[in-house]
């Protein structure tokens, strides 16, 4: 499994987004903002 890492956030602030229409299944762990639009079936840290 692939680990990135973003040196810029967007002009919103937000460094990640997980979109509409993605489902992410596992644990998603991040050091920044994170906006969910899609869906996330795990744990968020």
């Amino acid at each position: 499994m692939a680990k990135l890492n973003y040196e810029q956030e967007s002009s919103t602030g937000i460094s990640n987004i997980i979109s509409n229409r993605t489902t992410i299944k596992g644990d998603v762990i991040s050091d920044g903002d994170l906006k969910i639009d899609g869906n996330v079936e795990g744990s968020l840290n």
